[in-house]
Parts: structure tokens; C-alpha cells; sequence
């Protein structure tokens, strides 16, 4: 499965990549909320925001992904309003907002924005590979219709 993990912190889009990894994701890291945004409208060039563009050109990361894990709050461009542009480009897979902000009055605007979710950091293992679960039967869900 395909998932892409947006986060201003490289620790934190280690631990996501590692924690998907551990449960067969295939992840693509990025820097920064527009980096994710213009690689979609664009293509999924596998060239941008890759540990290892061998390998991911191999696995075919040319495809959508199927999850997209955003950080809320980033410089620039929020996670919230990544959702927002992803949706308003035609993304139709499961996104997934994280925080690290304890605030309950954030859920309605990550609805609003078009997120499927929030999820407060850290990312757990049991977390991650509910998201892959949920993400690939959304997924085959859309496929059959």
C-alpha cells in the first residue's frame, strides 16, 4: 500500500515511515504540505521528497497513494488545508490529519477541510496498521464501484 506522510519534523516522518513500513506501507515523506501537493497535481514524479528513488521508482510510486498522513499545524501550508486542495484535485483516498495539540475543537474543521480523520501523535503500531487496513478497504470499496 501506497501512503505518503507529510510532516514539517524529520523524526516524526521516521517514526511514520517506520512504524507503515513494519506493516507493509510504501512510504513517500515530504517536507512540507505544498512539496505533497504539487507531486500530486503533477504526477507522483518519483523524484521529490524520497529516501530512495531506485526503489521508489521500482515499488511504482508513481501510483496515488492510497493513505496520506498530514501533520496539522506546519509552516506555510496546514495539513488541514493540504486536505482541502488534495480533495479540491481529485484525491479521493483516506487522508488523515495528526497533532500533537490536545484540542478537541479542531475535529469539525478537519471534517470541513475534507479529512477523513484526526489522530493525536505519536503514531502507534496498532494505529498505523489500522489506518492500512481502513485505507485498503476504502480502497477495494471504490474499485468495485
Amino acid at each position: 500500500m501506497h501512503v505518503w506522510v507529510i510532516d514539517d519534523q524529520p523524526m516524526d516522518r521516521l517514526w511514520a515511515e517506520l512504524t507503515f513500513a513494519e506493516h507493509g506501507g510504501r512510504v513517500r515523506e515530504f517536507a512540507s504540505a505544498d512539496a505533497a501537493l504539487t507531486d500530486f497535481v503533477r504526477g507522483s514524479s518519483p523524484s521529490v521528497g524520497e529516501r530512495d528513488g531506485a526503489e521508489s521508482a521500482a515499488a511504482g510510486c508513481a501510483d496515488v497513494p492510497t493513505l496520506i498522513v498530514a501533520d496539522m499545524d506546519m509552516p506555510g501550508t496546514t495539513g488541514l488545508e493540504l486536505a482541502r486542495r488534495m480533495r479540491r484535485a481529485g484525491y479521493t483516498g483516506t487522508f488523515v490529519v495528526l497533532t500533537g495539540n490536545v484540542d478537541a475543537t479542531n475535529a469539525p474543521a478537519v471534517r470541513e477541510a475534507g479529512a477523513d480523520m484526526l489522530l493525536f501523535k505519536p503514531l502507534t503500531p496498532k494505529t498505523a496498521a489500522g489506518l492500512l487496513e481502513a485505507a485498503s478497504r476504502r480502497r477495494a470499496q471504490q474499485s468495485a464501484a
